[in-house]
């Protein structure tokens, strides 16, 4: 039984690779070029990569920019000192 969850677990990484292979390759061949797919895709990494959210050491959690971007400040300046 072990085994099989192996090979399952193993046949759904090589499908996941095969699929972002088969985006790159399009990527490739049509995302360097000033097209609607290319936006498509700068636009959907955009979204895809950004933080919508930290939670403070209260736990509270702070949706703003100018928050995130103190937090994200004061974080890093603790972790220097």
């Amino acid at each position: 039984m072990q085994r099989l969850k192996q090979d399952l677990a193993e046949a759904l990484r090589e499908e996941e690779l095969f699929w972002r292979q088969k985006c790159r390759e399009e990527w490739l061949r049509a995302g360097d070029r000033n097209t609607k797919y290319f936006h498509n895709c700068v636009k959907g990494r955009r979204i895809q990569n950004r933080i919508l959210m930290l939670m403070d050491d209260n736990d509270q959690e702070h949706f703003s920019e100018g928050a995130k971007g103190s937090l994200a400040v004061d974080f890093f300046q603790r972790a220097i000192h």
